[in-house]
């Protein structure tokens, strides 16, 4: 897989009609375009549906489930459905700045396209009520020594992860039977077969 990646943006989405427009413009408006952003609506009860097909970007598709069955069960979906060789994940109420993908993707080339290696940042913490943002401080989980570092920090997020399908492919998908920590078992999961690579800069919010 030594060239560069082609990236499916999976998006699980239940009821975020007040935030869901503003998380696609900032994922297609990426200084490194996406191949294809896939929308796994969880029977949302509101608008989101009807936003997410009316977005005026092709890229952009939207499969809604038969049943409410969980954002992991919904990110499953997206991961099955992508055509990119790559994952990037994303909320439905978040935001990436502009060149998250781009910088990502710098990371990744130094590695010459390793599969076995997941890139992810930092992000900002954004409290509107006090117009004011906030680093978040993630633990620093990076190199192929990932695995022992997570079994005590959680880390890292899920709007914050690249990875490989091939490595998604490896742990069988994500776990649809956690309730709670949905990343941090996501991450320990593929740290046994991948390095992380941390990119300390704040990325999304």
């Amino acid at each position: 897989m030594a060239r560069p990646p082609s990236i499916s943006v999976v998006i699980p989405a239940y009821n975020r009609a007040d935030t869901i427009r503003r998380c696609l413009e900032s994922v297609v408006r990426q200084t490194l375009a996406p191949l294809e952003v896939i929308v796994v609506d969880d029977c949302s009860r509101d608008e989101t549906v009807d936003i997410v097909k009316a977005f005026p970007d092709p890229r952009v598709r939207c499969i809604v489930l038969d049943r409410n069955a969980g954002a992991q069960a919904a990110r499953n979906r997206g991961i099955r459905e992508a055509k990119g060789d790559w994952v990037a994940f994303q909320d439905s109420d978040d935001e990436w700045l502009p060149k998250k993908l781009e910088k990502q993707e710098a990371a990744l080339a130094e590695t010459a396209y390793d599969p076995w290696t997941v890139i992810h940042t930092n992000g900002i913490c954004v409290n509107a009520a006090a117009r004011r943002r906030l680093q978040i401080k993630l633990p620093v989980v990076e190199g192929d020594k990932a695995y022992n570092i997570l079994l005590s920090h959680p880390a890292p997020m899920f709007q914050a992860m690249l990875v490989s399908k091939m490595a998604l492919d490896k742990i069988n998908g994500l776990d649809e039977g956690v309730p709670s920590f949905q990343e941090w078992d996501t991450a320990i999961r593929l740290a046994k077969h991948c390095r992380f690579v941390f990119l300390k800069e704040s990325l999304f919010m």
